[in-house]
């Protein structure tokens, strides 16, 4: 009798012990699973902030239209200030 209670007692123990460590197991997967989504959701917003290749082509037209356009009124303007420095004199 003692020693089937014994028995019992450490099947009790053994079976606490394993569902323990099955538990944790299964809470540090969840856990590796969590943390991999974050990453692959910070993955893809810093990809989302990366312009592409048409857009930063588009940004250097821009640019240069810019440029051109200032290029542009600086002549302009020296044009008319030598116009003006010239009617003056």
């Amino acid at each position: 009798m003692m020693r089937r209670e014994a028995a019992e007692q450490r099947i009790r123990m053994r079976s606490q012990t394993y569902d323990g460590r099955v538990d944790d197991a299964l809470a540090r997967y969840a856990s590796v699973e969590r943390k991999v989504d974050e990453m692959e959701a910070y993955a893809d917003t810093i990809q989302g902030r990366e312009p592409s290749l048409e857009d930063e082509f588009a940004a250097l037209e821009r640019d240069e239209a810019v440029e051109k356009e200032l290029e542009a009124l600086k002549k302009s303007r020296g044009q008319s200030s030598t116009q003006s420095t010239q009617s003056e004199g």
